[in-house]
């Protein structure tokens, strides 16, 4: 399937037109061999192409087709864990050659979060402010369930989850117990889980 639509509620003999939008890549296939001539991408192999449409696969019907005369690149992508002969798919080296440039540290200038969200400084000049430990308290949580940071019955935070942290304006961030809902030891918010959401056909509705 690589797309549909949901009609409103229709009376009886009532008909309502919609249209259907196909992403390029929801009709490519994955090439991680070079067959195509593009090795480990996305590609739209040339031939033709047909669109069936109906409410199950069981009744269908054939909507068109159409033709491409030669393959077309859609996304280059890269291997990220086979290790090769002479190493350079290793993942390690793979990150070590894509790190960002190093912020150079300038020390607590007084600056908040907020402060980058109101355009008085950019994200960069804020970072620079933080010590190598706080930076490094912003890559996990604070540890076990029923962070003190939030109300009861929480499943952890993270974020602002130091005294250094939250004085720079960011806040500690409250996490749930996902697939329950939101279930925190006084209140429980269930939701549907995925199979039944998808069940609606309906994006607004999820949304």
């Amino acid at each position: 399937m690589v797309a549909y639509q949901k009609t409103k509620e229709l009376a009886v003999g009532e008909t309502q037109i919609l249209e259907l939008e196909i992403a390029d890549k929801m009709l490519a296939s994955y090439d991680d061999t070079g067959v195509t001539g593009f090795t480990d991408a996305f590609v739209l192999e040339s031939g033709t192409y047909q669109l069936v449409i109906g409410n199950s696969v069981l009744a269908d019907l054939l909507a068109g087709e159409f033709e491409f005369s030669e393959t077309i690149l859609i996304e280059q992508c890269q291997k990220a864990c086979i290790e090769e002969e002479n190493g350079s798919n290793i993942l390690k080296e793979r990150i070590l050659q894509q790190l960002p440039e190093e912020i150079p540290t300038t020390g607590d200038k007084g600056l908040q979060l907020s402060d980058v969200k109101e355009g008085k400084c950019s994200m960069e000049t804020f970072i620079a402010q933080l010590s190598d430990k706080e930076l490094s308290d912003l890559t996990h949580g604070e540890g076990g369930m029923g962070s003190s940071l939030g109300p009861a019955g929480n499943a952890g935070a993270f974020g602002g989850i130091t005294e250094e942290l939250r004085a720079k304006g960011i806040p500690a961030v409250i996490t749930a117990d996902g697939p329950a809902g939101l279930r925190l030891r006084r209140f429980t918010t269930l939701l549907p889980n995925g199979t039944s959401i998808a069940c609606t056909w309906n994006d607004e509705l999820v949304e």
